[in-house]
Parts: structure tokens; C-alpha cells; sequence
């Protein structure tokens, strides 16, 4: 057995977690693992222990192409592809493959070491799991080392074919201390070798994490319009087309492919349009599909980033934060005259809010900034917040919590799966500084815990991405009637992290009615003249401007203003019907 460390957890009945040592002493008590137990414990024994290891595919590999046989079987019996004089059998690859070699190899990366090939025994895996099983992982490994290398043995980069083994030098260890248990060590099923010279991905490699726009600006200054540039997608399916073409000799498969490009260039979205293990194996896979002068990386999960690190040489990357604008004290008067023309009513509001704001550029740190904003829907808190980014530059981040379910909020906050989306990877895609977190009245309470760090430190960490957000002014809007309200129910751990609280108060009939008249002009703008014509014949603005005191949000009120308009232009149409058409050609 592969050693390793568990962690485990019986549902409501047990939550411990236990070290596989004491498992195996009190459970199991055969000649092979008790050598093994002693063993390890010597100084001077030939093995060594492997912890946070990433385990990958070596693409082109026997391994990497027993990973994807197995689902072979489904398929018709008897189809078969032709390579050469002879076809091959597709429904019985995996079954000679398992009888071709009895061991599979895997490249270990290790952040700050070497590369290692891990080498198991097929017959090693017990419990139903399979070899894509180690690839999700987190294991202790312990393995003997047996042989070192100067060059890969197997680089599909251009020519997918072995590549010269004489360089390799194999390695004897005596092991006359351990020759009772000899045997023993011939069946561990994790080997190791060293891997090293590999030829290098890429030239310069740039991982950025920064919004869209900045990332564009980024590579169009490094690259030239005559450049060839790939984008990751295609590069992914370049990837599979050479793999599929080596694993059944498919001739000629090569000749329209790249063999060097020279930019490489992988959005942030581009993450979730592939499969886990391709995150994983990002690097590898690269590594494996053509060389490049430069490559791009924008935000990228962390085990991407890992695989980079880990492949990379530290001069050739090179880690880019964006830098956002901060709040500055000449802002505040812009910001004020921008409120004062889109903000409707809401005086002593703005004043507070100006106020706070002087105050959080004088005394803030690098720590974000959060401010509170409570009253009634509709009354121009989103409003308020748009203005603040646009001042700052940029186009505001806004998250809504009321359209979230909680399990949906939980997947949201925690991360799940890296392709769906996620608060982590909306931080890093800010285009400005100013984040609004619409209704946050509505989130749950148990996710408060998830804010803690990042309103204190600006440190936020989910299961694929870790987010700088120092420096982030944080707007959280909600409906609490008073602060005292929002004291109470947020209670005091989440309460204590907001900077300043601002209050919203309704509008007066007047503001109202200008909300509605401004809201009319705007959709009238849109019309042509005889639909223009039509409304302006109507009293709907009249109607509007003498009830606007009626609504109490102002959302609403807009809504029903467009209604209005559309019910009245529409009008001709649904009392005079469906047309009958006698005649088919007319």
C-alpha cells in the first residue's frame, strides 16, 4: 500500500481524523506492511516521503492513454481504426494495455523542487478507485528511488516518439540492512525518478490578475499584429488532435498542426470551458503541444497557477497585479457634483456620504473600506454607487445576493467547481475598485464567516482562487429601516468591520414625480415619430407626474412609466386582432 495520511468523517456519528501508521498497526498485520513500518523509520533506508506532491498525466504516455481506455469498452465490439498493414481494436485496447505493462507513471510536480515520475503498480489500487483517482488526491507518498535521467523519456512536444534512453543511469541501493523484507520492496507500487532538462514552455510567461481590459491592453503592448497567436481553446484542441493522432499512428495528422507559435493566450473565462484535470495538468499540457515565445495567463485558478510555478523557471515568469485607482481626496468634490446631477433628493445622504469618504482617505490603510447603506428599495442606493466607481474609473462590480438560493450563495461564496461562477473570481475581475453587494440584508448569516478576512485584511480564499482586495471600497446595500436595525440583525462580529453606515430616507412626492418624468423622456427618446406623436396625444406623463407620490419604490414607478407607453402604442394592435388571410401567396 502507498502510505498515506486520511482524514475522516462518519456522519454525525464520528469526526476524527487518524494516521494511517496506527490504522495499519491495529488493523493489519502482514509480513509486507509491518517491513514497511519499520523501514521507513530507519535513516538511512532508500525511501522517501512525498507531501504535497500534484500529481499529472505525462501527455502521449501509455499512462495518460489508460486514463481514457477504459470508456473504449462501450463501444460496438469489432470497430477497429487502421494503422497500417494492421487495424487495431478499439474495444480491446484497454485490456492489452492493462496486460502490456503492469505499472502506470505519473509526473509529480513539487512547488520548489524537481519534477519526479511516480511510478504504481496497477494491482495497487484497492476500493474500486482507478488511476484518474490519484490525479484528485491529496496524498502522502513513500517510494523508493531506483533510477535518474538527464533528458525526458518521452516529450511529444514535436515528434510524439521516445526519445534516445542511453543517457539514462540506473542506480543500485544496497539494502543489506533490509534483505528480509527484499521482496517486500519489489512490491510497493510507487517508484520514483528524477526528471530533469526539460526543454522550457515558453520564452516569457505572464500571469496576470486584473480585469479584461487591462489583460488586453497587456498583450496587444507585447505582441505584434504579425504575430502568430493562439488562443488557449485551440491550443486545447491542438492538444487532443495530437494526442488522438499518436495514440492510433494516424499519418500525416501532424502536417497542418503548429510546431512553435509565437504568443499563447488564456483568459479568465476560458478556465471553465475545460475539464478539472486539464486545470491541473495546465502547464504539462502546454509543455506538450507546441513551443511559444510568450504566453498570457489571466487570472487563473490556483492549482493552474501551481502547474505553472512548478514548470516554469522563476526569471521566466513573470506575476502581474493590476493596479486599481484609489480614492483621493481631489476626487470627492467630482464625486458630490456627480451625485448632486444623478442622485435625486437624498441631501443629508450625500452629505454623509462625502464625509465618510474624507475620513476613510485620511485615516484608511491598505485594508478595504465598507460602508453600509440602509432604507428603503428604490430610492438611489445602486445609483449612489455607480456614481462613486464612475468617479473612481471603471465600471462597478455588483453582486446580488437575492437572486441566490443558499445553496447556490454557499457554492457562490465557498467555490465549487471551478467553471461555475464564483465571488472570488468576480473580485478578480473587477474593472474598478468599488464593489457593491446589493441586498446584503438577504445573505445568511452562517456565510457572514466569509467576509471576516476580506473586510479585515482584504484576503479572500475560496476552493480555486485567493483574491488581494486590499484597498477595495465595499458598498453594501439593504433595507434595514435604521442602524440600530442593522446592528442587531448582522450582530456585533460582522457589525464591528463596517467603516461607516449611510441612511436612505423615501423621496418627497416632487422627486418622485421628476424620477417619473426623467424615466418618461428617456423611453420617448427611443420611439419614432409617429409612436412619439401617439404618447404625446395621451396623458400618461400628466397621470404619472400628479400620482408619483403613490409609489414607495422607485423601480417600480419606472417600470409602470414604460408599461404605460408600450400598453397605449400596442393598443391597435391587440383590439383589432389577428389578420385572416384568405389568399396563401399574399
Amino acid at each position: 500500500m502507498i502510505g498515506l495520511d486520511a482524514s475522516v468523517k462518519t456522519e454525525g456519528l464520528l469526526d476524527a481524523s487518524f494516521n494511517s501508521g496506527t490504522i495499519a498497526k491495529s488493523i493489519i498485520s502482514n509480513t509486507v506492511l509491518t517491513d514497511f513500518l519499520k523501514a521507513i523509520k530507519e535513516e538511512d533506508a532508500p525511501i522517501e516521503r512525498f507531501e504535497g506532491v500534484q500529481i499529472e498525466q505525462i501527455p502521449g504516455s501509455i499512462s495518460s492513454f489508460s486514463l481514457l481506455t477504459p470508456y473504449l469498452s462501450m463501444l460496438k465490439p469489432g470497430q477497429a481504426v487502421e494503422a497500417g498493414d494492421f487495424d487495431i481494436s478499439l474495444d480491446k485496447l484497454d485490456a492489452t494495455l492493462s496486460k502490456a505493462k503492469g505499472y502506470l507513471e505519473f509526473r509529480g510536480r513539487q512547488e520548489g523542487k524537481g519534477d519526479v515520475v511516480l511510478r504504481f503498480n496497477r494491482m495497487a489500487l484497492k476500493n474500486n478507485y482507478r488511476p484518474s483517482d490519484l490525479l484528485k488526491m491529496n496524498l502522502t507518498l513513500y517510494a523508493v528511488y531506483v533510477a535518474s535521467a538527464e533528458s525526458m523519456i518521452w516529450w511529444p512536444t514535436r515528434s510524439l516518439v521516445r526519445r534516445d534512453l542511453r543517457s539514462w543511469t540506473i542506480q543500485t541501493t544496497r539494502m543489506s540492512k533490509f534483505r528480509p523484507s527484499l521482496s517486500s520492496y519489489q512490491s510497493w507500487p510507487c517508484m520514483t525518478f528524477s526528471w530533469r532538462g526539460c526543454p522550457p514552455m515558453a520564452t516569457k510567461v505572464y500571469v496576470f490578475f486584473g480585469p479584461d481590459s487591462a489583460f488586453d491592453e497587456l498583450v496587444s503592448s507585447k505582441t505584434e499584429e504579425s504575430d502568430y497567436t493562439v488562443r488557449y481553446l485551440d491550443a486545447i484542441r491542438i492538444y487532443n488532435t495530437k494526442i488522438r493522432a499518436a495514440q492510433f499512428v494516424t499519418p500525416g495528422a501532424f502536417e497542418d498542426m503548429p510546431e512553435r507559435v509565437d504568443n499563447c493566450v488564456v483568459k479568465s473565462t476560458d478556465f471553465g470551458s475545460v475539464l478539472s484535470h486539464v486545470v491541473s495538468s495546465f502547464a504539462s499540457i502546454l509543455e506538450s503541444t507546441f513551443e511559444m515565445d510568450r504566453l498570457f495567463v489571466q487570472n487563473p485558478p490556483s492549482r493552474a497557477l501551481k502547474s505553472l510555478e512548478s514548470s516554469c523557471d522563476i526569471s521566466d515568469l513573470k506575476i502581474i497585479y493590476h493596479e486599481y485607482p484609489q480614492l483621493k481626496r481631489e476626487d470627492l468634490q467630482p464625486i458630490y457634483e456627480s451625485l448632486h446631477q444623478k442622485v435625486l433628493g437624498q441631501q443629508e445622504s450625500k452629505k454623509a456620504l462625502v464625509t465618510s469618504l474624507y475620513k476613510l482617505i485620511v485615516m484608511s490603510d491598505e485594508r478595504p473600506s465598507v460602508v453600509l447603506f440602509y432604507g428603503p428599495s428604490g430610492v438611489g442606493k445602486t445609483e449612489t454607487g455607480k456614481c462613486l466607481s464612475e468617479a473612481i474609473g471603471g465600471e462597478l462590480t455588483r453582486v446580488q445576493f437575492s437572486m441566490m438560493q443558499t445553496s447556490e450563495a454557499y457554492e457562490y461564496l465557498f467555490g465549487a467547481e471551478h467553471s461555475k461562477a464564483s465571488f472570488a473570481r468576480d473580485l478578480l475581475g473587477r474593472e474598478s475598485n468599488v464593489v457593491l453587494i446589493d441586498e446584503f440584508d438577504k445573505v445568511q448569516p452562517s456565510l457572514y464567516n466569509m467576509f471576516y478576512q476580506l473586510f479585515d485584511e482584504g484576503k479572500y480564499v475560496d476552493t480555486n482562487y485567493e483574491v488581494d482586495a486590499r484597498g477595495v471600497l465595499f458598498l453594501l446595500t439593504s433595507n434595514f429601516p435604521s442602524e440600530k436595525a442593522a446592528r442587531k440583525a448582522l450582530g456585533s462580529a460582522m457589525f464591528s468591520r463596517i467603516s461607516a453606515c449611510i441612511g436612505f430616507e423615501d423621496l418627497n412626492p416632487e422627486d418622485k414625480a421628476r424620477i417619473a418624468e426623467s424615466r418618461f423622456d428617456e423611453v420617448m427618446g427611443k420611439l419614432n415619430e409617429d409612436e412619439r406623436a401617439t404618447i404625446e396625444a395621451s396623458n400618461i406623463l400628466a397621470w404619472f407626474i400628479e400620482n408619483a407620490g403613490r409609489y414607495d419604490n422607485m423601480r417600480t414607478l419606472k417600470n409602470k412609466v414604460e408599461k404605460a407607453v408600450f400598453e397605449r402604442l400596442s393598443a391597435p394592435i391587440i383590439n383589432v386582432g389577428p389578420r385572416v388571410i384568405d389568399d396563401p401567396g399574399e
